[in-house]
C-alpha cells in the first residue's frame, strides 16, 4: 500500500516533469490570498484571475473587462440606454474581445444566484452593477418575441422585441 507521503512525491514528480511548477505556485497563491474575488475577471489581454492587479488604464493586461459566472464573461458596463433587442445586439455585437464578437447574455440559472455577491464585486471594481429590472437575453423566441431575464429572480419570460430593455454584452467562453 503506498503512503499519503509517497502519493505527494509523486505527484511533486509530475509537476517537475511537466514544469508546471509556476502555475501550480500561482493557484496555490490565488486560493490562499486574503483578497482573493468571489468571481474571477477578465483583463483586456485576455489574462484571467481571483486577484485584482494594479489598474493601469496605459498598459495592456491590467484594464478589466469582464467579470466570469459560469464560462460566461459578464462585461462591466452595461448600456447606456434602455434598447430593443435588435439595437440591444447590435451594441453588443460592436464590442469583441479575443476576436470574437460579443452578445446578449445566455440565459443562465446561476445568475440569480449569484446576484448580490456579483454586484458587490462590480461595484468593488467600479463597474456597472445590476439593476432590479429585465434584461434581454441572445434567446430569440421568433420573429416577434425574445426571452429575457431578471437576474434578481431568475424569472425568465418572453417579450416583444421592440419594447425597450436593460442589457450586457456577454462572450460564452470555450
Amino acid at each position: 500500500m503506498v503512503s499519503d507521503f509517497e502519493k505527494a512525491q509523486f505527484l511533486f514528480k509530475i509537476i517537475k516533469q511537466e514544469h508546471l511548477e509556476t502555475e501550480v505556485f500561482t493557484l496555490l497563491k490565488e486560493n490562499l490570498d486574503p483578497h482573493k474575488l468571489d468571481f474571477e475577471v477578465m483583463y483586456d489581454d485576455g489574462g484571467r484571475s481571483f486577484l485584482l492587479k494594479n489598474q493601469c488604464y496605459l498598459q495592456s493586461g491590467n484594464v478589466i473587462i469582464g467579470v466570469i459566472v459560469d464560462n460566461v464573461a459578464l462585461a462591466i458596463r452595461e448600456g447606456i440606454v434602455r434598447c430593443n433587442w435588435m439595437q440591444a445586439r447590435e451594441y453588443c455585437h460592436l464590442y469583441s474581445f479575443l476576436d470574437a464578437s460579443m452578445d446578449l447574455m445566455p440565459v443562465n440559472e446561476t445568475f440569480h444566484k449569484v446576484y448580490y455577491r456579483l454586484n458587490l464585486l462590480l461595484e468593488k471594481i467600479k463597474g456597472d452593477r445590476f439593476s432590479l429590472g429585465w434584461y434581454w437575453t441572445n434567446q430569440e423566441v421568433d420573429e416577434q418575441f425574445a426571452l429575457a431575464i431578471n437576474l434578481r429572480s431568475g424569472e425568465v419570460k418572453k417579450f416583444e422585441k421592440v419594447r425597450p430593455l436593460r442589457y450586457r454584452p456577454a462572450l460564452i467562453l470555450g
